[in-house]
């Protein structure tokens, strides 16, 4: 009987300094959430269809690399793919881009009369040497004549 009751108050005692060990974590945890600074920027807003790529967050890092000439600045956004185009039987230009890394993927845009093919990149020449040092960039954003996603 006198092990039984022992027992039941180590068991006891376990359970009880079980929730305090709980208790004293969670209030440790919410005590640091509130010691971090609050974000005062609010996070970019996704570019959807039919928004105006110059009026974008992401303007500023979207390169034009279709049609015409690649410009200084897009050569540098492109390092780390090789660009190949070739005119399709409706008129339009099937744009291949293809990762020079093994990490990135070969992506393909058909482009039609009229329309612009961008190339977003985040922060230049970080593809080069496997270096990609942001992975929500290198890929590519169609517009229509007017500047709008398509």
């Amino acid at each position: 009987m006198i092990k039984n009751i022992s027992l039941a108050v180590l068991l006891l005692l376990v359970v009880v300094e079980s929730g305090w060990i709980l208790k004293t974590k969670y209030r440790s945890m919410v005590s640091d959430d509130k010691a971090q600074p609050t974000q005062t920027r609010t996070p970019p807003k996704m570019l959807l269809k039919g928004d105006k790529l110059a009026d974008s967050q992401i303007a500023k890092n979207a390169y034009k690399i279709f049609p015409g000439e690649l410009s200084p600045e897009a050569t540098a956004a492109m390092v780390g793919f090789k660009m190949t185009s070739s005119k399709l039987t409706d008129g339009s230009t099937e744009v291949t881009l293809t990762p020079t890394e093994q990490d990135d993927q070969k992506q393909v845009y058909t482009v039609k009369a009229g329309e612009s093919l961008f190339f977003v990149e985040m922060t230049l020449f970080d593809d080069n040497n496997n270096q990609d040092a942001n992975l929500r960039d290198d890929y590519g954003i169609i517009t229509d004549a007017a500047g709008l996603v398509l």
